[in-house]
């Protein structure tokens, strides 16, 4: 794109130039050739644009989803008896899920109820722990 906008450029300034001993039709043609060239190049700026637009907005997202991963990850690692050793967090559009392995029924439900203490009403959680005894 860099290059198409300075033949674009290169294109408007020698059109200019030319303008200045040509004929009324030639002047006229120059400039509607220049005039052109800048739609052209507004057409790129705005493509671009939203091109990038679109991109910052998934990084947002994903920056979202790893927040909100940490602040579970970091309550269940905070909770006492808690065996978080093999306990993984993921987050997809508000969709929390656990996984790995824990040793028990109770601490299961307990690793259940601490996530949803920080994810609040907005969020769904999908538990996939699986209980394994030591």
């Amino acid at each position: 794109m860099p290059n198409r906008i300075k033949l674009v450029c290169l294109a408007a300034v020698l059109a200019v130039g030319v303008l200045s001993g040509c004929s009324p039709q030639s002047q006229h043609d120059a400039n509607a050739d220049a005039d052109n060239a800048g739609a052209s190049l507004k057409r790129e700026a705005q493509s671009a644009e939203k091109s990038l637009s679109t991109s910052t907005a998934g990084a947002r997202k994903e920056l979202a989803n790893d927040a909100t991963s940490a602040k579970v990850k970091e309550a269940l690692m905070s909770a006492n008896g808690l065996d978080t050793g093999d306990l993984k967090v993921d987050t997809i559009d508000k969709v929390v899920t656990l996984h790995g392995m824990i040793p028990t029924k109770e601490q299961k439900k307990r690793a259940d109820t601490i996530s949803k203490g920080v994810l609040g009403p907005d969020y769904k959680l999908i538990d996939k722990l699986v209980i394994t005894p030591n």
